[in-house]
């Protein structure tokens, strides 16, 4: 693949090569020590998964718009720096906070494209995606999320074996209304018009107190699958589902 024009590379090492400022947005939830963490500094280094937002900022310091940099696996990188910024909206979503790390001319944007196929790697994109809550870059349009499991898998392994119709189903649960979670956001009025960014996205071990309140207590969390339950059965909404039909006969 032909890399930017403001990128070299060097050897096996992938550097900055322009004017200004080059722009790594990482969610600084990725820092985060919950369920996953998919970032880490390491002295001069960081440790990433390459699923953010990136800019140029020219020398005048006005900064472009942002896109998004797709390379779902840990890679080593070496800023000049690094700043934390907090309520940012990148190209329209969410408020999010941010370390912005900034690469000036010669530092290396990848510092060696020689990555290691770990299986582990695997595991930190399906729990980013799947097992945590709200965690990815918000500006990954709804329908182009499922492309990011098989890349994965490519990069470090050999395959799923599956078809992408079961990654969509996935992402077709886990992604909800965010101003009603227990609508799909397939179902919400922001996909019926068209803004794909417009969705929340919940663990998948969240998804039983939407669906009845037997299945609700399937779920890991007790208390919040309790209250779920009560209040399903209270609204009169989706108080049955096929699981319980044949648990009750």
């Amino acid at each position: 693949m032909a890399l930017p024009a403001f990128l070299k590379q060097v050897g096996d090492t992938i550097l900055y090569d322009g004017t200004g400022e080059l722009l790594y947005y990482l969610p600084e939830k990725y820092f985060s020590n919950s369920k996953v963490s998919v970032a880490a500094i390491y002295g001069a280094y960081v440790s990433t998964i390459g699923v953010f937002d990136w800019a140029i900022m020219d020398e005048h310091g006005k900064v472009g718009k942002s896109h998004i940099f797709k390379y779902p696996t840990i890679f080593l990188c070496k800023p000049s720096s690094i700043e934390k910024v907090k309520d940012v909206s990148l190209n329209g979503t969410r408020l999010n906070d941010y370390r912005v790390l900034h690469f000036k001319n010669g530092d290396e944007a990848i510092h060696d494209i020689n990555i290691p196929k770990i299986v582990d790697n695997v595991e930190i994109l399906f729990k980013l995606m799947i097992l945590v809550e709200n965690k990815m870059p918000p500006t990954i349009p709804y329908d182009k999320l499922h492309e990011y499991f098989p890349e994965n898998m490519n990069l470090n392994a050999k395959g799923y074996g599956l078809n992408m119709q079961m990654f969509g189903l996935m992402i077709s649960e886990i992604c909800r209304d965010k101003n009603d979670p227990s609508k799909a956001f397939r179902h919400s009025k922001a996909f019926k018009d068209g803004n794909m960014l417009d969705y929340h996205q919940i663990s998948v071990l969240d998804i039983p107190k939407f669906i009845s309140p037997y299945e609700s207590l399937t779920s890991p969390f007790w208390d919040e699958s309790l209250m779920a339950a009560i209040q399903m059965s209270n609204d009169g909404n989706n108080t049955v589902s096929p699981l319980e039909r044949v648990v009750t006969g």
